[in-house]
């Protein structure tokens, strides 16, 4: 017969023991509130990915003067970054892909703040 083990949870002031916000606002530290974060994580992360191809097919585009395909913010920090290191201006980099300057401006900060 398998034993089972009941956590004290007494201290915790979670409510709901098995969710990211009981992990992160409750500090509930159950496992089933550390699976459901980590679960939130990996989702999280598989989205913030970007596609390669896409990116370099933007590139292309954009550096022989034709509209770039439509991409999703992380592609758009992708191209942004690359191109930046190829020395085009915000400007240039704004007109080229159909943003305002400031886009381009934020983009680079972030970009920054990653390589501090």
């Amino acid at each position: 017969m398998a034993e089972t083990t009941t956590m004290d949870r007494s201290n915790c002031t979670a409510r709901r023991h098995g969710t990211k916000s009981a992990y992160e606002k409750c500090r509930c530290r159950c496992p089933d509130a550390r699976a459901a974060r980590n679960a939130y994580l990996r989702a999280y992360r598989a989205r913030m990915s970007y596609d390669a191809l896409n990116v370099q097919a933007a590139l292309t585009r954009t550096r022989f003067g034709d509209p770039p395909p439509l991409l999703r913010t992380r592609e758009r920090h992708a191209v942004v970054g690359i191109l930046t290191t190829d020395g085009w201006s915000a400007i240039r980099i704004a007109k080229a892909l159909g943003l305002s300057q400031r886009t381009v401006v934020r983009h680079r900060a972030a970009l920054r703040r990653q390589a501090a």
